[in-house]
């Protein structure tokens, strides 16, 4: 940890302000969802071509 956690309240703070970091990053949702659809298509080819299908 960049800082060190003092207690679970400390923990639970730390995490809420990371999700909000997150949240406020444009694009991070869509990327995620674009992984895991090309991740999917990927595994549905067997490991072939798939870049026509996207």
């Amino acid at each position: 940890y960049a800082e060190p956690i003092n207690n679970l309240e400390h923990l639970e703070n730390r995490i809420q302000e990371a999700c909000v970091t997150i949240r406020m990053k444009p694009g991070v949702f869509e990327r995620r969802d674009s992984f895991s659809r090309r991740c999917r298509v990927c595994i549905d080819m067997e490991g072939g071509h798939f870049e026509h299908l996207l």
